[in-house]
């Protein structure tokens, strides 16, 4: 405008502009402003149109599960937005605003509560609607459980730093598995308490540890031995202890002291200079030592236990590699005499052979494409059982080996890859497809020998269910050894085909729910046997059974 205003009139300065009572000033002041304003950038001056997004709340409110009560200072999430986290109020409210339409993810968590999902292992997150006229959410959040008890002496004595641990049980792969969830110690007047534990069923054991052992306040050389709630020694007679969301259990206990067991003896197979470990391990695994005298000159040594039930065992290291030696001890009263003979745990040969029968693999079944067979051994000596599962070698060469194992008892479960079978499986004198492998102490376990063929059956199941979409778990057991095979089936027609099985009779069932289920446990499937299909394959032969759904007793 080069200094002036339209029409030519002279530029003067904006206050003196607006003073001026004249009209036609007012009115050139005014269109200067609009001119100003309209030179501003758009996103200050462009109001929203219909064609931009539109913003829109969220509220709800977060309740205890169990009691219906709001609950404040819960922390909620939201994927989306300017300010995705939000804390209720004292009425377990909460807002979001300014959020887009559409669905997001929604999460909520407070110290002492669990997520409704985390309880069912869900990877699903919730999800909620944004847009005009929401409902409010309810967000449920279920509250902690809590053991706690006191234990003392039949005097009424507290018992200080007596170890306490939890342990519960699930399923898994049809087998039952035990799980020590967490610990604790008793406090100076006694007492325990272990909280932040989801709804479920426990089993409480107190008893010494890697702590060391307890001693009566007396001081008489006494102890307390290792006990399951409500006072036994063994856990087929303890008693669950069964909380629900948000309860409060109480579980006293009054221990009677007993003398220490002395156990002594020598341990051989130490290279000089060598020190060793030796500690008592209980079937859970619980482990503590207490070596009262050791010679490492002589190998001889004396401990000390409360009675009860121990595998004793010694470690050392030579070289890096761990040389063990263990024994069984059922400690009643003194035992000495003990002989533990240190010896490194060596590999197991594992040789296979296979019996094609297949002319497409007559020419394919020597040593350059020997298939790999698989072997899964469940230690059978404790609670806490682990899975070693470790077949190593080269398939050119035909010749495998398994990682070296304690000492034990094991369960073998077997199997093949490729479109193969295990027909046989032997460690010396002992059938492995139905027996448990023995490794012993300081002995050299022969050789494990594995027949595969591949002349495998195959049998096609259809599930009847009263809804018409079948989901379930499909297990297979063979009267013949421990074989077992599973496969989830869903869909509308609720059908599925497995192959490879080997040849002989099977019962098949279907389970709505076999995550509950040790369905590996013979006894246990031997309940529902009567409403099994009993089916026999032939070699290279096909089946097709129709099985009905059974629902699975909580």
């Amino acid at each position: 405008m080069n200094g002036k205003f339209p029409n030519h009139c002279p530029f003067v300065p904006m206050a003196r502009v607006l003073a001026r009572p004249a009209t036609c000033s007012r009115l050139l002041a005014l269109a200067w402003l609009a001119a100003q304003v309209a030179a501003l950038p758009q996103s200050f001056s462009k109001p929203a149109t219909e064609g931009s997004q539109s913003k829109y709340s969220l509220t709800g409110t977060v309740v205890n599960s169990v009691t219906g009560e709001p609950i404040r200072r819960a922390l909620v999430e939201v994927s989306v937005g300017p300010n995705p986290l939000a804390f209720t109020d004292g009425n377990g409210q909460f807002e979001f605003h300014d959020l887009p339409p559409g669905q997001m993810s929604i999460n909520v968590r407070k110290p002492g509560y669990f997520d409704e999902r985390e309880l069912q292992n869900s990877s699903h997150t919730a999800m909620a609607d944004v847009g005009p006229d929401p409902e409010p959410l309810t967000l449920k959040l279920v509250p902690e459980a809590v053991i706690s008890g006191k234990v003392q002496s039949l005097e009424g004595e507290p018992i200080e730093s007596l170890l306490v641990h939890l342990f519960t049980s699930r399923i898994e792969d049809g087998r039952r598995r035990w799980e020590q969830t967490v610990n604790d110690t008793t406090n100076d007047e006694g007492e325990f308490r272990i909280a932040n534990l989801k709804p479920g069923v426990y089993y409480l054991e107190f008893g010494p540890g890697w702590s060391g052992h307890v001693l009566d306040p007396t001081k008489t050389g006494e102890t307390y031995p290792a006990l399951f709630y409500p006072g036994t020694a063994d856990l087929s007679s303890a008693t669950p202890l069964e909380v629900a969301p948000g309860q409060q259990l109480i579980a006293n206990l009054a221990v009677k002291s007993v003398p220490f067991v002395k156990v002594s003896g020598v341990i051989s197979g130490l290279n000089r200079g060598n020190g060793v470990q030796l500690q008592f391990e209980d079937q859970f695994g619980n482990n503590f030592s207490d070596i009262q005298r050791f010679d490492a000159a002589t190998g001889q040594f004396q401990a000390a236990a409360p009675a009860g039930m121990y595998t004793l065992t010694a470690t050392t290291w030579v070289g890096g590699a761990e040389q063990t030696a263990e024994m069984p001890l059922n400690l009643l009263s003194d035992v000495s005499g003990i002989r533990l003979t240190l010896a490194p745990g060596g590999p197991i040969p594992v040789y296979v052979r296979t019996e094609a029968t297949r002319s497409s693999k007559r020419s394919t079944t020597g040593r350059a494409n020997m298939p790999v067979p698989i072997l899964r051994f469940i230690d059978a000596n404790h609670l806490l059982s682990q899975n070693y599962a470790g077949v190593e070698g080269d398939p050119k060469s035909g010749i495998f080996t398994v990682r070296s194992l304690r000492p034990g008892r094991y369960l073998v479960e077997l199997g093949a890859n490729d479109s193969w079978y295990v027909e046989t499986a032997r460690c010396g004198e002992t059938d492995l497809m139905s027996e448990e492998l023995n490794i012993a102490v300081g002995s050299q376990t022969p050789p494990i020998e594995v027949v595969l063929r591949d002349d495998g059956a195959t049998l096609n199941v259809e599930v009847s269910a009263d809804t018409q979409k079948a989901s379930a778990t499909v297990v297979v057991q063979a009267d013949r050894g421990s074989f077992i095979q599973t496969a989830d089936i869903s869909g509308a027609r609720g059908t599925l085909e497995l192959e490879n099985l080997p040849p002989g009779s099977y019962n098949v069932f279907a389970f709505d729910h076999a995550d509950r289920l040790e369905y590996r446990n013979r006894d246990v499937l031997a309940r529902y046997a009567s409403r099994a299909t009993q089916v026999t394959l032939q070699p290279d032969g096909q089946q097709k059974v129709d099985v009905q759904l059974i629902k699975v007793t909580e």
